[in-house]
């Protein structure tokens, strides 16, 4: 729906803009916010893109209306279509934006959550956010 109408896009984006120029001192996720919020510390968590799926996939398993993926049967076809979502973001940003959100260098600090627990992430954004901002 996203590469059509773009206030599915928009709409959350011109939302973390008033933000980023209204508030400060707070966490937000998305996609866009290192455009959005240019004075931040930008961080990206990466994850192998089988390890990825497979969260998505036990996600699903779970609460299948936790996401907004539908109805995905198999593991092979979570894993079809987190592809297909990521070829989906790349495309619109590129249109609403000119901006690939998958390019590590937009961010300050890139860490990789293949192998780390959510609270082994939050641990390590608190480190080296406190080196980033000396």
């Amino acid at each position: 729906m996203g590469e059509k109408d773009s206030s599915t896009d928009s709409d959350v984006d011109k939302y973390q803009e008033k933000l980023g120029k209204t508030k400060d001192n707070f966490i937000i996720q998305g996609r866009t916010s290192f455009k959005f919020i240019p004075h931040s510390v930008k961080v990206y968590i990466d994850v192998d893109f089988d390890e990825g799926a497979r969260r998505v996939w036990q996600s699903l398993k779970k609460d299948p209306a936790a996401r907004n993926e539908g109805d995905i049967p198999t593991f092979t076809e979570c894993k079809r279509s987190v592809r297909e979502r990521i070829a989906s973001d790349k495309k619109r940003y590129k249109k609403y934006y000119n901006i690939n959100v998958y390019n590590k260098k937009h961010y300050d600090i890139v860490i990789d959550a293949t192998k780390k627990t959510p609270e082994q992430v939050a641990d390590e954004i608190l480190k080296r956010i406190k080196i980033v901002s000396r």
